[in-house]
């Protein structure tokens, strides 16, 4: 009793299809706390034990709350093997892009370049594993392009969600590139893809959704101080602030706003 723990939101039954082929963020019966299921926002939450995972005595639970975005990041950065010396690209310096660069920089590529158009957001890239940063201009393909000595890069990851960033993603991937879809387009963005070039350069086009066993990985993660997650909390919020916060735009230098609901 009085366990400081933090929660795996996803739902999944153990015991359909997918859930047998250790693919849980399929499940038939899928379900996530605060999205299909009734969510956080309250002073009190009832999950079964089996979601719920230690935060250790020297850990903050302001940085232990980021365990589930870095869950899918762990699991993204599975899908996308990374091979040793790997030049990795990423687009959009949010909190996501920023946990993305971390976790590369754990995974031996040697060279990790992100991209956003707020300077305030690349600074904080730089601090947490970034080797470069550039803010997205005209200028923004020769300056990539000298970056890599014209050789374009082995890992490209959109963490936007944006469709024109992610059309115009391609152009920077090197013959054997793995090309990520990480950031939520809206279901019904549309993009245009040439299938001669996929076939041309041996691309392959990868996505990640959610969290797929990976959140023990991520709670080790953060245990151990492998990953920095307090550079990427702007704001912690009060639960009676939440109705102010939801629905606005961020400003260009927010990244990440806790609720703590028990904090005044």
């Amino acid at each position: 009793m009085g366990d400081r723990v933090t929660v795996d939101p996803s739902g999944y039954c153990g015991h359909c299809y997918h859930c047998l082929r250790r693919q849980a963020n399929h499940c038939d019966n899928r379900g996530t706390i605060g999205d299909g299921m009734n969510g956080a926002f309250a002073e009190y939450v009832r999950v079964s034990v089996g979601k719920m995972y230690r935060v250790e005595d020297h850990e903050s639970l302001d940085e232990a709350a980021l365990t589930e975005p870095l869950a899918c990041v762990v699991y993204g950065v599975e899908r996308l093997r990374v091979k040793p010396s790997d030049r990795a690209l990423i687009f959009g310096a949010g909190p996501i892009g920023a946990l993305m660069a971390q976790m590369l920089s754990l995974s031996g590529v040697s060279d990790i370049v992100v991209v956003d158009v707020a300077e305030e957001k690349l600074k904080v890239a730089r601090e947490v594993g970034a080797r470069a940063t550039y803010v997205a201009t005209d200028d923004l393909p020769a300056q990539l392009d000298e970056r890599t000595r014209g050789r374009k890069f082995d890992v490209v990851v959109d963490c936007t969600g944006v469709a024109p960033v992610i059309q115009g993603i391609f152009a920077y991937a090197a013959p054997n590139a793995r090309i990520m879809f990480f950031g939520v387009a809206s279901p019904k963005t549309e993009i245009t893809i040439k299938p001669y070039d996929v076939y041309r350069y041996d691309w392959e086009i990868v996505g990640s959704m959610a969290i797929n066993y990976t959140f023990q990985q991520a709670r080790d993660l953060l245990s151990a101080g492998r990953i920095s997650v307090r550079p990427l909390i702007t704001r912690v919020a009060a639960l009676e602030d939440v109705p102010g916060i939801l629905g606005r735009a961020k400003s260009a230098t927010e990244l990440k706003t806790l609720v703590a609901p028990n904090r005044r």
